[in-house]
Parts: C-alpha cells; structure tokens; sequence
C-alpha cells in the first residue's frame, strides 16, 4: 500500500511473487557485486602498498650493495699496493719471493690430488727411491 503525504487517496499496488523473488535476485547479486568490487579493491590497495614497500627495500639494499662494492674495491687497491711495497722492500732487502704455501696468492695454491695406494712394502722399488 502506498499512502502519500498529505490529504492524497491511499492507493494498494499488487505485486506477484515472481517479481518479489526477482527484485530479491537482483539486490543479492548487486551486494554481492558491491562485495566483489569492494575486496578487490582492497586487495589490490594492499598489493600496491606491499610493492612499494618492496621498491624502498630494493633500494635500500641497492644502495648498501653499493657501499660494500666500494669498500671491497678500496680493500682490493689497498692489498695491491701493500703487495707492491713487499715486493720492493724484498728487492731491497734481497729477499727471495716467499715459498711457504700460507704467503702464494690462492690462484697458486693448488691442492694436489688424493692418490689412493695400497699398503707400502718395506722393498718395493718406489720405498727404495725416496
């Protein structure tokens, strides 16, 4: 029933069932709509926030990476000039290059390979050479 303001006539309106259970269809699906919209915004704002919060993170790691590339420049200069002057102070002090296998640069230590052998006879021909 419809009853307007005022002094205006009251007026009935019947509506069938079948156009309730539509009306009712509609609003569901237009809130279930609205929810779906409503997430996904959300969903994407969070996503934006957690990828500019990565961005600031790889920058500051960039930036640190950065640091350590120079400060392992600086220590790679300083152990070239420190191998420089040893070189010179042996030159003048004539002093041999140095043989004890802790002072070789790491390219020069190579281990030797493991040999498997058996047991050692006391007159075996290699015991005799050595």
């Amino acid at each position: 029933m419809v009853v307007p303001e005022g002094t205006g006539a009251s007026r009935a309106i019947q509506v069938s069932q079948s156009v309730l259970k539509l009306g009712a269809v509609g609003l569901c699906l237009f809130v279930l709509l609205a929810l779906v919209l409503g997430f996904a915004t959300v969903s994407r704002s969070v996503d934006m926030s957690r990828a500019a919060r990565l961005e600031q993170e790889n920058r500051e790691l960039a930036t640190k990476l950065g640091q350590l590339n120079a400060r392992i420049s600086t220590l790679s200069d300083t152990l070239g000039q420190i191998t420089q002057r040893d070189a010179r102070i042996r030159l003048l002090a004539n002093l041999s290059r140095p043989t004890r296998r802790c002072f070789r640069p790491a390219s020069a230590a190579r281990r030797p390979q493991a040999r498997i052998r058996g047991p050692r006879r006391a007159n075996s021909p290699a015991r005799r050479a050595r």
